[in-house]
C-alpha cells in the first residue's frame, strides 16, 4: 500500500507576495482572499517567509510605507511536496502556524497545507484521503 504523500493532500496557496511590494499593495493582495498567512515568494517562487495576516493588518493601521518583506517571518518550516502526510503530522503537531507552505525538491512553493487537514485524522490512524488536482 502506498503511502499518501503531501502534495496530494495540499492546497492551492493563498495570493503570492513578492519582496518589492509594498505593505498597502499586499494589503490590496491580501483583501482578494483572506488567509492566516501570505507565503512571500522571489520571481522563481522560492519561499522567502510567510507574512502573517495579523502583521499585516498590524502594518496597515500604522500606515506602513515600508516594503511588505519585512514583515515576513521565515519560522514557518516548508513541508516538501513528496513527504509522507505522516512525517507532515508530526511537524504540524510541533508547529505554531495553522498553515504550513509545501514546496517542491526545486524548493518552489507549490501550495499549502493546513494543520487541522493533518492533526484531526491522526486520532483515527487513517490519512487525509487525496485531493483532487
Amino acid at each position: 500500500m502506498e503511502e499518501t504523500r503531501v502534495g496530494q493532500v495540499m492546497e492551492s496557496p493563498p495570493p503570492l507576495l513578492n519582496p518589492s511590494m509594498t505593505v498597502l499593495e499586499a494589503a490590496r493582495v491580501a483583501m482578494g482572499q483572506p488567509a492566516s498567512a501570505y507565503p512571500l515568494v522571489d520571481a522563481q517562487l522560492k519561499l522567502l517567509g510567510m507574512v502573517p495576516a495579523t502583521d499585516l493588518a498590524a502594518a496597515m493601521a500604522q500606515e506602513g510605507g515600508f516594503g511588505a518583506s519585512r514583515l515576513a517571518r521565515r519560522d514557518y518550516t516548508p513541508l516538501p511536496a513528496e513527504m509522507s502526510v505522516a512525517a507532515a503530522r508530526a511537524q504540524a503537531m510541533s508547529s505554531i502556524h495553522d498553515v504550513l507552505p509545501v514546496i517542491n525538491a526545486e524548493g518552489q512553493l507549490v501550495g499549502v497545507v493546513w494543520r487541522r487537514d493533518l492533526v484531526p485524522d491522526m486520532a483515527r490512524g487513517t490519512p487525509p484521503a487525496p485531493r483532487p488536482v
